[in-house]
């Protein structure tokens, strides 16, 4: 009779391919979950700057344009608005843009108080 305690090679190998299988299959959804969440920290981030923004314009304290550093890699929303409405019920539209482009440039306009996204 044979005590052998433990696993063949062949049965760890099929149990690291099996492994590498799920890896495989998981590792796209990942990266499309990670795009996703550079994506929405982009938009709360530039929705962040147009309250900043426009806080300072109602203040009159300090700056009138803040850069806001991009994370997203593919240069579209996916998400199903693309605008961010201001307190005020203002609708601003925000450009999709790459971590190549570098900053989203949030502005208003001291004469008129009208933010811009760039």
């Amino acid at each position: 009779m044979n005590d052998n305690k433990g696993f063949t090679l062949s049965e760890l190998l099929i149990v690291i391919a099996i492994i590498a299988a799920l890896v495989a299959i998981m590792l796209p959804v990942f990266s499309g979950r990670i795009e996703r969440a550079h994506e929405a920290a982009d938009f709360a981030n530039v929705r962040a700057a147009c309250s900043v923004v426009n806080s300072n314009f109602l203040s009159g304290e300090g700056d009138l344009t803040i850069n806001v550093p991009i994370t997203q890699e593919k240069p579209k929303w996916t998400i199903d608005n693309d605008t961010i409405e201001t307190v005020f019920g203002a609708r601003i539209k925000v450009p999709a843009k790459t971590k190549e482009e570098g900053f989203y440039i949030v502005s208003i306009d001291p004469n008129t108080g009208v933010i811009t996204v760039t």
